[in-house]
């Protein structure tokens, strides 16, 4: 041993040790304190709100001369708290209500084939889905439902009434349509028919594709049917006009049929960080000329498949400005069956340039009515000038090609 090196004295040594020791202990207490205080903050702001709710309950609950609905009052509490976040892409959203977009997510039913939603008083055809769907001209869009089996539509009831009529199908019910300034009394069977999330047809070397919504059946639609089309036909349009619904999972997949190899979207998340989320393989990249076709009722899933193909300089956006919702929404279904959905991230197309709140701009604007439908008719009218716009585009596009 070297007698030259020095020696620690053991109650120097315990003492070292003791003041680490309460060093580390005191760093661990703040710590935890903070931690503490943050919670606290956050079950503070909990009895508050808690509070409140008791306050109003215990008020009306002692002086209200009426009948109180548990379950409508449940959820107009949950509404309410979702509108208090101001976020206009969150919503709750009932249980019954939850049921029908489920049934949507998986391609399945809609009423007579229709779009039917809520309009003030009244329950308004918005769209076919599918010619063949009205082959009895039951229902024209546009049509306003004023009365079903004797009771008048109004604004406190109209969502009642959507929500029975999928609990009538296959029964009989008498109903009253405002047809312009006509009132026509029939008696007709609700029927819930399949919805064709995708359709097509082809017309002088051009194919084009009708999407209705980007749910889990669209995707494999989709693909078969771009592939039938692009083995006979020079050129293609792709119309989403009108199509707010769906998800950027199933836009991401109907897009590795046309993208080249590379990133298909991103997303921003809420601590700012950046993640890619989809990437095409390039094995089916689009190689002929293509139009897509959207307007200001195109939104989500939609959009993202039109900036995607400009992304990739895929095909010319012909229409009208997009309505710029670029939110990821997640869906949480609480433990009654109801659900929240709530804006989790920002999706961003290849190119990185956010259209949220912004809408895409159209390299060829052209304002006109959607297509409401295809069939044994021509889809094509002379009314429809983004249409015949994106014919005309494709058109002199062959021609250039065919002379050179």
């Amino acid at each position: 041993m070297d007698n030259n090196k020095k020696k620690i004295p053991i109650d120097i040594f315990i003492i070292s040790i003791l003041f680490a020791i309460a060093g580390s202990v005191s760093i661990s207490v703040i710590s935890t304190v903070n931690i503490f205080n943050n919670k606290f903050k956050n079950v503070s702001k909990y009895k508050q709100i808690s509070a409140k709710i008791y306050e109003l309950d215990e008020i009306v609950k002692n002086k209200y001369n009426g009948t109180i609905d548990d379950n409508k009052l449940n959820d107009e509490l949950r509404l309410g708290y979702m509108n208090g976040i101001a976020d206009k892409n969150s919503r709750y959203i009932t249980k019954d209500e939850y049921i029908k977009i489920k049934k949507g997510q998986q391609g399945q039913k809609a009423l007579f084939g229709a779009e039917l939603i809520a309009d003030g008083g009244y329950i308004k055809v918005k769209k076919y889905y599918n010619k063949s769907f009205n082959e009895t001209n039951e229902l024209e869009p546009g049509d306003l439902i004023i009365n079903i089996n004797g009771e008048d539509i109004t604004t406190e009831n109209v969502k009642e009434h959507l929500t029975n009529l999928w609990q009538l199908e296959g029964k009989a019910v008498d109903i009253t349509i405002r047809r312009g300034v006509n009132d026509i009394n029939k008696n007709i069977v609700v029927r819930c028919v399949d919805i064709l999330p995708v359709e097509s047809e082809s017309f002088d070397n051009i194919g084009y594709i009708k999407f209705q919504s980007f749910n889990n059946r669209a995707a494999n639609d989709f693909e078969k049917q771009l592939e039938n089309i692009l083995k006979e036909e020079d050129a293609v349009i792709f119309d989403v006009r009108g199509v707010s619904s769906g998800d950027v999972e199933c836009a991401a997949k109907m897009l590795q049929f046309v993208l080249p190899q590379g990133l298909i979207v991103s997303s921003v998340n809420k601590d700012n960080t950046s993640e890619n989320l989809f990437y095409s393989s390039g094995k089916k990249e689009l190689k002929k000329p293509a139009v897509v076709l959207a307007d200001n009722e195109t939104a989500g899933a939609a959009e993202l498949f039109v900036a995607a193909l400009k992304s990739y300089n895929k095909a010319l956006f012909v229409g009208a400005q997009t309505t710029g919702r670029g939110a990821i929404q997640e869906t949480f279904e609480l433990k009654d069956g109801s659900a929240v959905e709530l804006t989790t991230a920002e999706f961003l197309p290849p190119n990185g340039i956010s259209f949220h709140e912004k809408g895409l701009v159209p390299d060829v604007s052209v304002e006109s009515m959607p297509v409401q439908d295809i069939g044994e008719q021509s889809t094509f009218s002379q009314s429809d000038l983004q249409l015949l716009k994106a014919i005309e585009i494709l058109k002199n596009i062959l021609e250039n090609n065919t002379t050179k």
